[in-house]
């Protein structure tokens, strides 16, 4: 991808971000964020901030559970996954809880991707959760 075409992706996303932070979402910015984040010719900076925009906004998401998911396993960064962890800890769905037991049980993990998958964990009901906190 050309440079300017990064720097445009890249201004977009910190735009829609930005927005995302004072309330400010819809149907199309998620749409958008979620074309940028499972885009892999798109720079990994970018899908990093669209990834922010999944954990700022407060909607649910469990329209894009499968394509969070699949972006928070080929992400490479710290960051990313755990944004993307919060959002799925907004989708509310058996797919999503999944995902998020798999990052808590897996011991190799990065501190940081336990923590967030704790707090995405909030948003189920108790007993979902329950029997994976214990194994803990």
């Amino acid at each position: 991808m050309p440079h300017s075409s990064v720097v445009m992706v890249s201004a977009q996303c910190r735009a829609i971000c930005f927005l995302a932070s004072r309330g400010l979402h819809s149907v199309a910015t998620s749409q958008k964020c979620i074309e940028y984040l499972c885009d892999t010719l798109i720079h990994e900076s970018a899908r990093s901030m669209a990834a922010e925009y999944f954990a700022i906004c407060g909607a649910d998401f469990s329209l894009y559970t499968d394509e969070l998911a699949m972006a928070m396993k080929r992400s490479s960064l710290i960051s990313s996954k755990a944004n993307l962890l919060l959002a799925l800890g907004r989708c509310h769905n058996q797919r999503a809880l999944s995902t998020i037991s798999d990052v808590l049980l897996d011991q190799d993990q990065d501190i940081r991707l336990t923590i967030n998958a704790i707090q995405a964990l909030k948003n189920f009901p108790y007993y979902d959760c329950k029997d994976k906190m214990l194994l803990m």
